[in-house]
């Protein structure tokens, strides 16, 4: 119950924390180096490897704190999700005023009736295979189906959309859309 009120005070301050031009580029760039430096201790064969793609450099109209939420959870459901070696891509567009970020992961897919329900609180796609359960996947006991509601419900305070598709070639890929921020002058 503390951690769903948490989220519910998170969520009250987003929603009135005021809105600026911030460079999702590099802090893609900046959270994804974070993230494979945090790997280097584990063995070679066990690391996920994160890759970002930005054709451009993108501004997007937010929080710099609810945008990092968005893709520190997006990236750790990924990582949590693929198998060891694999690479998670990243990428970033910019067209028509409305930014575009993908993540996509190598992992097992989601079942097509829970595509749109993984974004539900406390709703969880978890597996019950033996690396889930015996806490080799990190983070894996402490996970409490929140965090893709998170990310939703930043995304939409910033009026944009997130959706998740299973990959042809296996994985999911999951899309947000976020407005561009005005040029500065």
């Amino acid at each position: 119950m503390a951690a769903a009120r948490r989220v519910d005070e998170t969520i009250a301050e987003l929603m009135n924390a005021p809105r600026q031009a911030v460079d999702l580029s590099a802090l893609l760039q900046n959270m994804t180096r974070g993230f494979n430096d945090a790997q280097g201790t584990l063995q070679a064969h066990q690391r996920v490897r994160v890759e970002v793609t930005a054709s451009q450099r993108v501004r997007v109209a937010g929080t710099e704190e609810a945008i990092e939420t968005v893709v520190e959870n997006l990236l750790d459901n990924a990582i949590s999700f693929s198998p060891a070696g694999a690479t998670v891509r990243v990428q970033l567009q910019s067209k028509g005023g409305v930014a575009r970020m993908t993540i996509e992961d190598q992992g097992p897919g989601v079942a097509q009736e829970d595509l749109e329900r993984i974004f539900e609180r406390h709703f969880s796609h978890r597996s019950e295979s033996p690396a889930f359960v015996n806490g080799e996947v990190p983070g894996a006991d402490t996970h409490f189906g929140i965090g893709l509601a998170i990310v939703r419900r930043n995304v939409e305070l910033m009026d944009g959309s997130v959706i998740a598709e299973n990959r042809a070639e296996g994985g999911l890929k999951v899309t947000v859309r976020l407005p561009v921020a005005a040029p500065t002058s």
